[in-house]
C-alpha cells in the first residue's frame, strides 16, 4: 500500500481563475463552519490579502484541502499568520505542516525574524502549534462576548524557512523549478480528473 501524500502548496498569485474561485468558496465555507476557531473576517479581507498574494492554498492529489491567510509586518519583521484552516477529512495528514513549511520559506525571504499566531487558549490547535516547532510565549484577553485567553505562538523564521520557495506549477504543466509538477495539468473541482499517467 502506497502512503506517500501527493501534497502541493500554491499562493493566490499562482493559481489560475478556477482554482482562486474554488479556493474563495472554501474560505468562506471555512469561515462559516469553524469560526469559533478561526475567527470572522469579511471577505473584503480575503480579497484583499489574495490580490496581493497573501493566502496560501495546499492540495493533496491535486484537490484543494485548506488555506492560510498571513500578513507581513516588515516594520516589525514579522509575519503574522491570521487564519489557517484544513478540511476536517484531511486533517492530521501533514498539510498544515506544508502550508506553515512554505509560510516559513515565505518568511525567510521577506527577511522577517519569525513567524506569529494568535490562538484561543480553549483551541485544539494549540496542540498543532507546538507540534509543529512553535512556542508559546505572551497572552492577552480575546476581543468579543467571551473574553478568551488568547496565546501568542511564535517560530524564528530561519529555522523554518531555510530552503527556497520553489513555484507552483502552472496550469499549462510547466514546472518552473519543481520538476515533481512537470506534466501535471492542474484542474478545476468540476471537471473532468485526468491522470498524469494516461
Amino acid at each position: 500500500m502506497n502512503t506517500d501524500l501527493d501534497i502541493v502548496v500554491a499562493s493566490t498569485n499562482e493559481l489560475r481563475t478556477q482554482q482562486f474561485d474554488e479556493l474563495r468558496k472554501l474560505w468562506v465555507h471555512g469561515v462559516q463552519a469553524d469560526t469559533h476557531a478561526v475567527g470572522w473576517l469579511p471577505t473584503s479581507v480575503f480579497d484583499a490579502r489574495a490580490a496581493t498574494g497573501e493566502v496560501t492554498a495546499v492540495y493533496r492529489d491535486r484537490e484543494l484541502v485548506g488555506w492560510c491567510l498571513r500578513g507581513e509586518s516588515l516594520t516589525r519583521k514579522v509575519l503574522k499568520i491570521y487564519q489557517i484552516w484544513v478540511r476536517p477529512d484531511a486533517r492530521i495528514l501533514e498539510h498544515g505542516r506544508a502550508l506553515i513549511a512554505d509560510v516559513a520559506k515565505i518568511a525567510h525571504g521577506q527577511k522577517c525574524s519569525y513567524l506569529e499566531a494568535w490562538v484561543a487558549e480553549d483551541l485544539a490547535a494549540n496542540v498543532f502549534w507546538k507540534a509543529i516547532g512553535f512556542t508559546r510565549t505572551v497572552w492577552r484577553w480575546g476581543r468579543g462576548r467571551s473574553l478568551r485567553k488568547i496565546w501568542r505562538w511564535v517560530m524564528i523564521a530561519e529555522k523554518a524557512g531555510k530552503e527556497q520557495r520553489q513555484p507552483f506549477a502552472t496550469c499549462q504543466g510547466e514546472s518552473g523549478n519543481n520538476p515533481q509538477w512537470a506534466g501535471v495539468e492542474f484542474y478545476d473541482a468540476n471537471e473532468r480528473r485526468q491522470s498524469q499517467h494516461n
